[in-house]
């Protein structure tokens, strides 16, 4: 008789178990359910800033001038949805470019272009004779 009590005693208590686990399952099961129902569209990638990282042995132009043209030429594309940027319009807008700063001029060559939030154009700068 004592070995049925504590078999009828384990039973209850992995009956109970069970029950809680259940209760458990169904209430994750729910709230997945709604999690999937409510599911919200990616973020979008949007271009937030803009860095020029220039290589320029050279003393005669002052690279803060040089990176402020850049920014100004591609500006525009700051808060524009990262795939909607065409990276090879803006590789042409600066690869073979010639400027001139207060007489010294130099020429601008492209070595890659990097998207995410952050536009990063990176640019090799070699001096040419004044004309």
């Amino acid at each position: 008789m004592l070995v049925n009590l504590l078999y009828g005693y384990r039973l209850e208590s992995a009956h109970s178990t069970i029950k809680d686990l259940r209760a458990q399952l169904s209430y994750a099961e729910n709230k997945l359910k709604q999690l999937q129902d409510k599911e919200a569209p990616p973020r979008e990638l949007v271009v937030e800033n803009i860095k020029p990282v220039l290589n320029y042995d050279g003393h005669k132009i002052e690279l803060s001038s040089l990176e402020e043209y850049i920014v100004d030429a591609v500006g525009h594309l700051i808060g524009r949805p990262a795939q909607s940027v065409d990276l090879e319009l803006v590789v042409r807008v600066f690869d073979g470019r010639i400027l001139t700063f207060s007489s010294n001029r130099c020429q601008l060559r492209v070595r890659y272009v990097l998207l995410s939030e952050i536009l990063g154009i990176y640019i090799d700068v070699s001096d040419l004779p004044s004309a």
